[in-house]
């Protein structure tokens, strides 16, 4: 069914495209129902993470300043380690003098290395960056003068000491007008253990005022309710190292997206037959009536004392007047004797399907009795119980302005925030054979938003897979994951070992970047705007309604800079405070791999793009080759 509707959709594009008739033409993005085995959720591949293994992670101090027109004093505690970095950063910060004072009052000279690169594309102009080595521990001083009236200023300082300070939340669910509080404490990030005491925190909300702050012992917790839409939680400890007893400080800046209209669901489902393998189940809920469809998904178990999980269900889920409506294939259920089965569903939940956050949950949800379906399951009925039919709704969606007909491809993908600088996006001369180039400049989409705005560009070609940098690789899995498009049409499949999504530093697992820039994007006024689905918190709830199925269907890429050096070596003169290594100057290199999928190893010497330290890594030709000999089409 669904092969005819998607080449119908094709043909309908390209003759409304001939015929000159308005590209904006709508067309329906198909929701896949998605099946998984009961194996991807015993490895946790489809279970809701918890929240306190996320959260914000912060690893070096950074401290905010208005100028007065007066020279400027900022003062620090630093631990004894191997490596102090100092960055002052302003627009423009050129014209600054700056003097760094040890804890004993003498000005360093000699004994700093410095270095000054560009701030792009966090910033404008250049800062000017200080490393100490073997610092004393105590207080430091910055002395800056040339700041002006109202200038706004940041100093990120970053000493060695193996010390975060992660914030995590109690919740997932965050919607205007429920509280909720995020915890921040200190941690290790090597094998030893440390004890940090807490000294003194204070919060704040970027752009607002400060928050209040209580305390159980080591554990700083900032009490929240607040509106819906974007918010950075700025926090600042000061901690005490027992073991040297020395002070240290750090500050964590947690991004989190709050969402309005909450679903309660009813512990109840009714259930409908759609053919001989499938059923819907309907489960009444009360919702806002402000989302035709949510990001959902339910384990499927058997019901009484020896329950067993036969799989799990979801997908992009249709919502109305009636409730939740999920698609279950029976066949899932032939490894039952039985050819009626009393099932349950357990673990129901839905998020919205742009910034995936929690938005109602049910432990259980009865069903009673199910026709189980025991016709041969081949290949295409394997398939069918993965993806569904493409038949329980979907989303309209516009003919892309840049569509032009064509047949079987590999298309280029950009990232976030893509300027339309040739060097930080995929050049089509490394490529052969039909090749489509989707462009969208400096958007800051979810990915729901970016892969359907790649699905509006692909509908004009028969079947394409997917070289994604950056965003663009996320966007390219979510597309397979959640809607029919061209990539189920490519060949050869990826059991035939063709490559459908191939991804280069994509922040699969988030980056910390997402909410930390913010404090640069409120010096500079410059970005596309905060995008909760790559933070860390965000990344993990979205991962968890990605099936096996499309994870082995993705290969990816890592690279971090050239380690020539032990201390002095980045991609980002600034990133390289916030990130762990090794990283690209935007995205972790753990953050680039996904568990079940492909992960095809590092490379040095190449950065996230352009104006960095090492090359932008799209341009390697080595490994472009092999995308484009590997690629599915």
């Amino acid at each position: 069914m669904w092969r005819v509707s998607m080449r119908c959709a094709v043909a309908l594009v390209s003759g409304a495209l001939v015929s000159g008739a308005s590209a904006q033409t709508d067309l329906i993005a198909h929701f896949k129902q998605i099946g998984a085995p009961p194996e991807d959720v015993e490895r946790g591949w489809l279970r809701p993470p918890r929240p306190e293994a996320h959260g914000a992670v912060g690893r070096c101090r950074q401290l905010s300043f208005v100028g007065t027109g007066a020279p400027l004093e900022v003062s620090f505690s630093v631990p004894r380690s191997e490596l102090l970095t100092i960055i002052p950063i302003g627009d423009p910060s050129e014209g600054w003098s700056v003097d760094i004072f040890r804890p004993d009052g003498e000005r360093i000279s000699d004994a700093a290395r410095t270095v000054r690169d560009a701030l792009a594309p966090y910033g404008t102009g250049e800062a000017l960056r200080f490393d100490v080595t073997a610092p004393d521990a105590g207080v430091w001083t910055v002395r800056l003068d040339g700041v002006g009236q109202g200038q706004k200023g940041l100093l990120m300082v970053r000493d060695a000491l193996p010390v975060a300070l992660r914030s995590t939340r109690n919740t997932w669910r965050t919607v205007a007008r429920e509280p909720f509080e995020l915890r921040a404490s200190f941690e290790s990030t090597d094998e030893q253990a440390r004890s940090i005491n807490l000294v003194s925190t204070s919060a704040r909300l970027l752009g607002g005022g400060d928050l209040s702050v209580a305390r159980a012992g080591d554990e700083v917790i900032v009490p929240l309710s607040l509106p819906a839409g974007d918010h950075i939680i700025w926090i600042d400890a000061v901690g005490l190292d027992i073991h040297s007893g020395y002070l240290l400080e750090r500050s964590v800046l947690h991004h989190v997206h709050i969402e309005e209209d909450p679903i309660e669901f009813e512990p109840r489902a009714t259930t409908a037959v759609l053919d001989e393998h499938r059923i819907r189940i309907t489960i009444p809920c009360a919702h806002g009536r402000s989302r035709e469809a949510v990001l959902g998904g339910a384990e499927v178990w058997t019901a009484g004392i020896e329950a067993e999980c036969m799989a799990w269900i979801g997908g992009m889920i249709p919502l109305d007047d009636d409730g939740a409506h999920f698609v279950l294939d029976t066949r899932w259920l032939a490894g039952v004797p039985d050819d009626l089965v009393d099932i349950e569903l357990r673990n129901v939940r839905v998020a919205d399907r742009d910034s995936c956050v929690l938005l109602g949950e049910r432990s259980g949800v009865a069903l009673g009795l199910v026709s189980v379906s025991r016709t041969p399951i081949d290949a295409s009925a394997a398939r069918e119980m993965r993806m569904g039919r493409g038949d329980q709704g979907g989303s309209l969606i516009s003919v892309h302005p840049r569509a032009v007909p064509g047949g079987h491809n590999l298309m280029l993908v950009h990232g976030y925030c893509y300027s339309g600088n040739p060097d930080n996006a995929w050049a089509s001369s490394q490529f052969t054979g039909d090749v489509a180039r989707y462009l969208n400049i400096d958007q800051n989409f979810s990915h729901d938003e970016f892969a359907l705005d790649i699905l509006s560009y692909g509908n004009q070609f028969k079947s394409y897979s997917i070289a994604g940098h950056s965003q663009g690789g996320t966007a390219g899995l979510h597309l397979y994951s959640f809607y029919w498009s061209g990539l189920d049409w490519a060949t050869p499949s990826p059991a035939e070992g063709g490559r459908l999504v191939q991804a280069l530093g994509t922040p699969f697992q988030g980056t910390p970047l997402a909410g930390n820039i913010a404090a640069l994007g409120e010096i500079f006024g410059i970005q596309c705007g905060a995008n909760y689905d790559m933070t860390y918190d965000g990344a993990a709830y979205w991962l968890s309604f990605l099936p096996g199925w499309s994870r082995e269907a993705t290969w990816s890429w890592t690279t971090s800079f050239s380690d020539d050096s032990w201390w002095w070596d980045y991609c980002h003169i600034a990133a390289d405070l916030i990130l762990s290594d090794p990283e690209d100057g935007t995205v972790e290199s753990f953050s680039g791999q996904l568990d079940g999928a492909n992960y095809m190893g590092m490379k040095e010497g190449w950065c996230h793009i352009s104006n960095m330290a090492d090359p932008a890594h799209v341009l390697d030709t080595v490994r472009n080759a092999e995308i484009d000999t590997e690629a599915a089409r």
